[in-house]
């Protein structure tokens, strides 16, 4: 198992750009077995905390998906997280959470978080969860470990979507990183978006690429999303689709390009209109 110093540098690796680890991680409370061909970082959450994430970049351990290793703009989410939402103590969900690195910094916080992604990742994302909950990590009270699950999210499919609503809902807060690289998945993304800020009405697009679901569909619950996405042409259009589907964005921060990721990464703030 590879490790990582303090100021973020993988072992026998190069830099990560992760934030200052403050704390010491309890090895013979972790719950989890040391494993070699798993690969290890150690992320401040802020205040005296650290969650420890196992990856499997390549596949040694784990069948090949996109969810085994940390994508670059995880990362800014993360420190976005840690600076910008500290004192966040709400209902929150991660969509395409693979290793669930910015997740667990919410629930890290105090957060009842639910990590979602394909299903052959939930065995990836149960054993971070197992990890951290078992792990005395933490200087201050560790939050409770039934305040984070994982569940399968499968965005063409709007009962996966609203069976994580029912399950775990309303959500104050969505969040999720680098979920843009594959234009094919734009639309029922944003669709997937509006259905777990609690619009229950969607339908198949007919005749719009863009889709037919409208804001005044969404009741309730104000929700939201932080959307980490890399400053390249086709992750801009995800903005854009989501616009047309009733979702201002602001722009809140952008990230310089990293080791991680070549491009800027940019943190959008999506609401729905009013």
């Amino acid at each position: 198992m590879s490790s990582t110093t303090e100021s973020g540098e993988k072992k026998g690796g190069r830099k990560r750009p992760l934030p200052e680890a403050e704390g010491e991680i309890d090895e013979s409370n972790s719950g989890v077995e040391a494993d070699e061909e798993l690969e290890q970082y150690d992320i401040s959450a802020g205040s005296g905390r650290i969650i420890r994430i196992l990856t499997d970049p390549l596949s040694k351990k784990y069948t090949y998906n996109v969810g085994n290793s940390i994508w670059g703009a995880s990362f800014e989410l993360v420190n976005f997280l840690k600076d910008y939402r500290a004192d966040f103590r709400g209902s929150a969900v991660e969509i395409g959470a693979g290793t669930g690195a910015p997740g667990l910094v919410l629930w890290s916080q105090g957060a009842r978080v639910t990590l979602t992604d394909q299903k052959q990742t939930l065995p990836f994302m149960n054993m971070n969860i197992a990890l951290n909950t078992t792990s005395r990590a933490y200087k201050k009270e560790k939050p409770r470990s039934s305040d984070i699950v994982a569940m399968a999210l499968d965005w063409k499919d709007h009962d996966s979507a609203e069976a994580v609503l029912d399950a775990r809902g309303p959500f104050d807060l969505i969040c999720g990183a680098e979920v843009s690289y594959n234009t094919s998945l734009h639309n029922p993304l944003v669709d997937t978006l509006l259905i777990l800020m609690g619009n229950r009405n969607l339908r198949p697009s007919k005749g719009a690429e863009c889709g037919a679901s409208s804001p005044s569909d969404v009741q309730g619950h104000s929700t939201e999303v932080l959307l980490a996405v890399p400053l390249r042409d086709e992750d801009g259009d995800l903005i854009d689709l989501a616009a047309s589907k009733g979702l201002s964005a602001t722009l809140a921060t952008t990230y310089p390009p990293s080791p991680e990721h070549e491009s800027k990464v940019a943190i959008y703030s999506l609401r729905l209109d009013n």
